[in-house]
């Protein structure tokens, strides 16, 4: 039962997104609003780890590979993101998203000439 309350958390939350993306737009530029948006979101997930004594330390290649994950997994990909819900409708942009990963899937096939996991 925990686990389909996560998922429905989950859903419920990366489900609106998407509309409250739509909410940040307009008062500052798109970059600035992802910078506030993951800012806001690992201080909070550093004051949830810190209260649960989560280990908080790492190295310094942890840290580059974290840091290198954090911009081109997701500061990138959401700056281009807020950019395009300026021009068009959010439920589109949430629909091309969510195609990327099957895109991505693809194009690891073809590139690498593996088989995926």
């Amino acid at each position: 039962m925990l686990a389909i309350g996560g998922v429905a958390v989950c859903a419920l939350i990366w489900g609106t997104t998407w509309y409250a993306i739509t909410f940040q737009l307009g008062a500052v530029d798109p970059v600035v609003s992802v910078v506030l948006r993951f800012g806001l979101a690992s201080a909070l997930l550093f004051a949830v780890a810190r209260v649960a004594g989560g280990k908080l330390w790492l190295t310094r290649a942890q840290h580059l590979a974290v840091a290198g994950q954090g911009v081109f997994a997701f500061s990138i990909s959401y700056a281009f993101v807020y950019a395009s819900e300026e021009k068009i409708a959010s439920a589109v942009v949430a629909v091309i998203f969510a195609a990327l990963a099957f895109l991505n899937l693809i194009l690891f096939r073809v590139l690498s000439k593996q088989k995926a996991a």
